[in-house]
């Protein structure tokens, strides 16, 4: 290559970075070179299109400005026929190194070097693990493709693990420094007058085995429910992923929903998502419910304000108010008379009841508990002898039975 008279103000290394011929590269060999002066020279727009000039002339040399530091990124340069042709290099050393970043989404040198000297193949991990305080690489790679990834959110479910080994408890810590409260009690803060030191101890949420530490109460995995901790963390991606890591979760998106089920005061994700499912907010309810025979969280929610906790006992309530709702509706009767001729057709058929065996029934029955009666009686329903008596002389005779004005009874037909 030959330059003429032209004043070039090269400065070249004593070594060039000589390149292997593949299919990134255009050029055999490069010049690393500081600075240029008074040059007749052409400023390309794109690499691509400066790389296609360079085949098209058949230049194999080419010149990189580069700095070691990247304060100034880096400049390709090569001469065809007396011309000059520069174009912004983005920091990369050659433009096989340009392409393979490109391909890699890298998109300065600068990443793109510091990957390559940590062994990162591509740039989504390179930035993951630059954001994050990975222990290892292996972690890092495995958080990445666990889904442990939530840029810009924020993120403070905290499960802690049932227990951890005391020879990973550093490593643990190291990554989750926030939690060493839990493993040590702490002094809370003495209150308004107090002296320094006076102030209750908190509770620690491990104690300390032969080989490892355990969560104190196993039903207590969120850490919001430590409330003297008084720990309310900002996590990042990493921390999630060791928190995760030590409760044997392998993905985000299994940590996540578990954390809401614990909580929620439930067991496991599983019985999270079917408690739900059935309209169960709470963990302490869809067991109750699960318990006393309850499919659904409205029936359970009925049963506690009728005051029985098992659906045997929750079904005849139910039927009872259903049916005097029904009644009241199709015979236009207030609640009060509807709720009565409900309990009359609940008397065995064929006998004679007086009004205070009625009374008796329904106390002994339908009315067993409070809550129910109470509900009853704010809609309307009284249970006592005036009650039916004045329902009787209103409805002598009906097709649930007649009532004997000498006799005092009613008759059930």
């Amino acid at each position: 290559m030959s330059t003429g008279p032209l004043r070039i103000a090269f400065m070249l290394a004593l070594a060039s970075l000589a390149q292997g011929l593949g299919a990134q590269e255009v050029f055999s060999e490069y010049l690393s070179i500081q600075a240029y002066a008074n040059l007749p020279l052409v400023r390309l727009a794109n690499v691509e299109e400066a790389a296609r000039l360079a085949q098209k002339i058949g230049v194999s040399r080419a010149f990189v400005r580069w700095t070691p530091e990247d304060k100034l990124g880096s400049e390709l340069l090569f001469e065809g026929k007396g011309v000059f042709y520069a174009v912004d290099l983005k920091g990369f050393r050659t433009l096989g190194d340009f392409r393979s970043g490109a391909k890699g989404k890298v998109a300065t040198g600068g990443d793109f070097y510091k990957a390559k000297a940590l062994g990162i193949p591509d740039y989504e991990l390179f930035r993951y693990w630059s954001r994050n305080a990975f222990l290892s690489l292996g972690d890092c790679k495995r958080a990445l493709a666990g889904g442990f990834s939530f840029e810009g959110s924020k993120a403070d479910f905290v499960i802690l693990p049932l227990q951890i080994p005391k020879a990973g408890l550093d490593d643990f810590l190291k990554a989750l420094p926030f939690l060493q409260p839990c493993f040590s009690p702490a002094q809370a803060p003495p209150a308004l007058g107090q002296a320094p030191g006076a102030g209750p101890r908190l509770e620690a949420a491990y104690r300390q085995e032969a080989t490892a530490w355990q969560l104190a109460d196993p039903s207590r995995r969120v850490l919001r429910a430590y409330q003297g901790l008084a720990i309310r963390p900002n996590l990042q991606e990493y921390q999630v992923y060791y928190l995760a890591q030590a409760s044997g979760i392998g993905r985000l998106e299994d940590y996540a929903p578990l954390y809401e089920a614990y909580s929620n005061g439930y067991a496991s994700a599983k019985d999270y998502a079917e408690g739900g499912s059935k309209g169960f907010k709470s963990g302490a309810a869809y067991y109750a419910s699960q318990a006393g025979g309850f499919s659904q969280a409205e029936d359970y929610a009925l049963a506690w304000d009728y005051g029985v906790s098992t659906a045997s006992a929750y079904k005849p309530l139910k039927d009872f108010w259903d049916r005097t709702l029904k009644t009241a509706q199709a015979e236009s009767k207030p609640f009060g008379e509807a709720a009565i001729a409900t309990v009359l057709s609940l008397l065995p058929r064929g006998k004679a009841y007086p009004i205070v065996s009625i009374v008796e029934f329904a106390d002994k029955g339908i009315l067993a508990t409070e809550k129910f009666r109470k509900l009853l009686g704010d809609k309307g329903f009284q249970n006592n002898e005036a009650a039916y008596l004045s329902y009787f002389r209103k409805y002598p005779d009906s097709p649930l039975g007649s009532y004997g004005a000498d006799s005092g009874a009613f008759t059930r037909q």
